[in-house]
């Protein structure tokens, strides 16, 4: 084709449809190329603003880190115990026990709420009790202790726990399975819970 262009020894027809098809071949280059410069126009805007994006978040992890550390936490320990428990989640068998954990926490929603609360409190309580100097006390001590409005809250709440954990073990359970596992077994064997 280009050697007809050159020297011109074609017929006019069938030169004229030879310089169409050549002309729509090389609008569609154009066409491809106007593509190809848009997309590198966009690359390029991203390559610069690259720079600015990562010390952006360069500096909110740097942030993150002076915040943990001013609480005394060490992000690299933080790390490693995230990981650890990435670990255990993924290790065989562990989904289908959470998946399990977590149905029984969805039928008794008090749990989920309560236990987290009590367990926060008793860590808070743990913490506070550590700080202070563990005094010997004897028989007489106790009794002074007894008086105690906290105190009393917290031995009239044991004494529920224990009573209403008393009632669950005069239940009937399954060896080995979860109370809301139990219950279903006892029901599909036509056992009344």
């Amino acid at each position: 084709m280009l050697e007809i262009l050159l020297y011109g020894s074609m017929d006019s027809a069938s030169s004229n449809s030879e310089l169409v098809a050549l002309v729509a071949t090389l609008a569609r280059v154009d066409a491809s190329l106007a593509r190809i410069e848009t997309r590198l126009e966009r690359i390029e805007r991203i390559e610069r603003a690259l720079p600015a994006l990562l010390g952006t978040a360069v500096d909110a992890f740097d942030d993150a880190v002076d915040a943990l550390a001013a609480r005394d936490v060490d992000p690299s320990e933080r790390l490693h115990n995230l990981f650890d428990l990435l670990d255990a989640v993924s290790r065989r068998g562990a989904a289908q026990r959470l998946s399990r954990w977590l149905a029984f926490l969805d039928e008794h929603p008090a749990l989920d709420t309560g236990l987290l609360s009590l367990a926060s409190q008793l860590a808070d309580a743990f913490d506070a009790a550590q700080r202070q100097p563990a005094n010997k006390l004897g028989p007489l001590g106790v009794l002074r202790a007894l008086s105690d409005a906290s105190v009393q809250r917290s031995l009239g709440f044991g004494l529920q726990l224990l009573r209403q954990f008393g009632r669950s073990l005069g239940r009937e359970t399954i060896s080995g399975a979860l109370p809301s596992e139990a219950r279903t077994r006892k029901r599909s064997d036509g056992m009344d819970t």
